[in-house]
């Protein structure tokens, strides 16, 4: 059959005889093509090659082979008589295929994340090569025989998380404890974080977590981004980012990515990551939300600015809200739309004493050598990332603390310089004040303080509350009003005190110090702290859901 195959040997011992003599065992692989003829000369020219071939003549067909056995590579006819072969994408690792079409269309098939790609008429030494390097690949990338199949991925899955890290170390905080507890058992996921800032590095991450660090976006007071370090443009570095995060999605192949914050990414970076997933049809998207992003108003039109509904609609399969809808209703208060609404689950505040769980000599050791010489009571003054605290960090400076009490001021690693060294200075002025700029397991601090005050931040606040401190919390105001919104909410329910940042001053940090109050209420009576105990079981309910995934958008693809 001329038209379809070209029945040529080269001399010498070809690929397809060096399968053959070949002492490894043999390797399973599904052949879907249509025309019977052609089906029956692929598949015993393989089979005499070494490999042992199983055969469907319809995707209908493939999707029953693939749902009954175990297969460690894949050669697809597109053109099928009851739809286009890559809808199998959604259902198999796009790396084991091997695509046989009349339509040179290779551009896109390597968007489905597909590698190798022949041209009929086949030549069967080519074909012999191709399928040999498929199984090349498969030994080189560690994969066990018969794992080409997505199969029932509950066992060890892979979850991506990202975070773009562009203002503080919140949204990286925040996802080192989601990998933290979907790496613990009973559900023990291999968890790639993908982060924007180096810090990233300095954080204690337990096993089967590791940690991909982008070059560094910062977003400025007043809304802008710029490189952090690089000295690019914004939207060479937005380029550099968004191909590092979808080349590493590609590889890593998640079968969830869970997104912290902005649906698009910093900048849009993530669409890019979100169309090859989305076409692949293999991962479930998560988009993960603090409790608060904003005053409602301004939510309501930035996220119609950024056409975010949109953007959940096509790309996301739930919400995860890391908040307490007793405390506060983002959904209501935001006005998401019903439909993206629907796909939003409240499931609690995360316990940050969990951070502990994890054993961390190196951060036991640094907190042992920076209180070596701390006397009496600690009061702890917590600015975050820094980028905005130097009014805070000065007043808490000058002012006095309790009798036979050490202050420490933790600024984090974005306190402008000047400010930082204005602060030593004050330190070496005073015995009872000490100035770090960064601590691997802050907890440990938290944990030791007898007295707190601190900015308003997600963490940070649930870190005053998860350790149940007396704290003042002195909350941002702009860019956002995030910070306020907790603070006035939490100081109503009598777990924190609350400065508002106008009033700060050296006396009124004083004066809240000099208080002789009690221990705060147990804000664990309050306010639902179980979102890490759920994270696992809100994982595997996801991935055995029976809700439909969207299949590989093959509209645009050639059907022969």
């Amino acid at each position: 059959m001329p038209s379809l195959v070209q029945c040529r040997r080269r001399e010498g011992l070809s690929v397809s005889d060096a399968l053959l003599q070949s002492s490894r065992p043999k390797r399973h692989l599904l052949l879907v093509e249509d025309d019977a003829r052609l089906r029956q000369v692929l598949a015993g020219f393989l089979e005499e090659s070494g490999v042992r071939v199983t055969c469907a003549g319809s995707l209908a067909e493939g999707r029953a082979q693939i749902g009954r056995q175990s297969f460690d590579a894949f050669v697809l006819d597109v053109g099928l008589p009851d739809g286009n072969g890559l809808a199998l994408l959604q259902s198999v690792r796009p790396e084991c295929v091997l695509v046989i079409s009349a339509s040179p269309y290779r551009a896109g098939y390597a968007e489905f994340g597909v590698r190798h790609f022949l041209e009929k008429p086949l030549d069967l030494d080519h074909l012999a090569q191709a399928v040999e390097r498929l199984f090349v690949e498969a030994a080189e990338d560690g994969r066990e025989p018969g794992s080409a199949g997505a199969g029932p991925r509950l066992q060890r899955p892979r979850v991506a998380l990202y975070s773009h890290d562009t203002m503080g170390l919140g949204h990286l905080r925040r996802n080192l404890l989601v990998a933290q507890a979907l790496a613990a058992p009973p559900l023990e996921a291999d968890v790639l974080m993908i982060a924007g800032v180096h810090e990233a590095q300095w954080f204690m991450t337990p096993p089967r977590v590791d940690c991909l660090t982008l070059p560094a976006l910062k977003k400025s007071v007043d809304g802008t981004y710029g490189s952090r370090r690089l000295g690019v443009s914004l939207s060479k570095l937005i380029n550099l980012r968004a191909s590092v995060i979808r080349a590493a999605l590609e590889e890593f192949d998640p079968a969830v990515l869970i997104v912290d914050n902005v649906p698009r990414g910093a900048v849009r970076e993530l669409e890019p990551a979100l169309r090859m997933l989305r076409s692949r049809g293999r991962t479930r998207c998560v988009l993960g939300l603090r409790d608060i992003a904003d005053d409602p108003d301004a939510v309501h039109r930035e996220w119609g600015l950024a056409m975010n509904d949109e953007v959940i609609r096509a790309y996301y399969d739930q919400i995860w809200v890391y908040g307490d809808k007793a405390v506060y209703d983002r959904v209501r208060d935001d006005r998401l739309a019903a439909d993206v609404a629907a796909k939003a689950r409240y499931i609690g505040y995360l316990d940050q004493k969990a951070r502990l769980d994890v054993p961390n000599a190196k951060a036991a050791a640094q907190l042992a050598v920076t209180l070596a010489d701390a006397k009496g009571p600690l009061v702890l003054c917590l600015l975050g990332g820094g980028q905005d605290g130097e009014r805070l960090a000065q007043s808490f400076a000058l002012a006095e603390f309790p009798p036979g009490a050490t202050g420490m001021i933790l600024t984090g690693p974005y306190l402008p310089p000047q400010v930082q060294e204005e602060l030593s200075h004050l330190a070496r002025a005073r015995s009872d004040l000490r100035v770090i700029d960064f601590v691997l397991e802050p907890a440990l601090l938290v944990q030791r303080a007898q007295r707190i005050v601190s900015m308003g931040g997600y963490n940070t606040v649930l870190e005053l509350l998860s350790y149940n401190k007396r704290a003042l919390v002195v909350p941002r105001v702009v860019p956002r009003r995030e910070q306020l919104i907790r603070a006035e909410l939490f100081r109503k329910m009598e777990l924190i005190d609350m400065l508002h940042p106008d009033a700060v001053s050296p006396r009124a940090i004083s004066e809240w110090l000099s208080q002789d109050a009690g221990p705060p209420p147990n804000a664990g009576d309050r306010i639902d702290f179980k979102a890490l105990d759920r994270l696992p079981d809100l994982l595997e309910e996801l991935l055995r859901s029976d809700a439909a995934r969207a299949e590989p958008n093959i509209s645009a693809l050639p059907a022969s």
